[in-house]
């Protein structure tokens, strides 16, 4: 059980740093600071 948790703990950070490169690349430094935050924060 820990061990699927934790793929889709990776897969979900994989997705996410993809995420915010796009962001970064277009330039929405503010929106990206905030997704950020946000899923630090599990909301």
């Amino acid at each position: 059980m820990a061990r699927k948790l934790k793929n889709v703990e990776n897969e979900t950070q994989t997705l996410f740093k993809l995420n915010w490169r796009e962001t970064l690349k277009n330039g929405e430094n503010e929106k990206c600071t905030l997704t950020w935050n946000m899923a630090r924060n599990g909301v």
